[in-house]
């Protein structure tokens, strides 16, 4: 089941904790807007691996980032075949660095945008860090392509859609290396039972 916490905490992210760290202290605030924070520079992510006093991120440069997306219980009820993928999303002001090592994604860097500005916050999710590297590698943005992330917070699933490619397209991340992308109507199907089992696991715990 998901926790309460598990599902709303901005700085540990959606998701049940995947080696998550806590929040690299010298990293500083960032500016920007909700569509485009502003690019963290490499010095900070030099920073970052400051922090973790570790010899694993030294020369760590920072990977194009994804915004977060959610699709929320409601949204996956209210689906029908058809649908498009968009109208089920729900922005978050979250964004998702890829932490790179050389050319491989070690880490996630998570920002959020709080009440006092643009805040580094996790940083860690290595399993989370090699499924983005090979979707960043199979749909990358020179090709034309600009996948969404989405979480489904319920099933502790993330996802992804390709817009460039149709409207219906949705596709679970740790299958981001497959040629062939997922349809939205099958992967609400197989969702939808772990969301209800765990919405009434987390009710009944109350």
């Amino acid at each position: 089941a998901i926790s309460a916490d598990q599902a709303s905490s901005p700085t540990t992210g959606p998701i049940a904790p995947d080696g998550v760290g806590a929040p690299p202290g010298n990293v500083p605030a960032v500016s920007g807007t909700l569509d485009q924070p502003a690019a963290i520079t490499n010095n900070d992510a030099r920073g970052i691996a400051t922090a973790r006093q570790s010899n694993e991120f030294d020369g760590a440069t920072l990977g194009e980032p994804y915004r977060l997306y959610l699709i929320l219980p409601l949204a996956l009820r209210a689906y029908r075949q058809g649908d498009t993928v968009a109208s089920m999303l729900t922005g978050t002001t979250m964004w998702y660095f890829p932490v790179l090592s050389g050319t491989e994604a070690r880490a996630v860097l998570i920002v959020d945008q709080m009440p006092e500005g643009w805040r580094a916050g996790a940083f860690g999710k290595p399993r989370l860090a090699t499924r983005l590297d090979s979707l960043a590698r199979h749909w990358p943005s020179s090709s034309g392509a600009h996948p969404k992330l989405i979480a489904v917070l319920q099933a502790s699933q993330y996802l992804f859609t390709v817009p460039e490619r149709s409207a219906d397209n949705l596709t679970r991340l740790e299958d981001a290396g497959d040629a062939n992308l997922g349809v939205a109507g099958d992967v609400v199907v197989a969702l939808m039972p772990l969301v209800e089992a765990n919405m009434a696991d987390s009710m009944g715990g109350r």
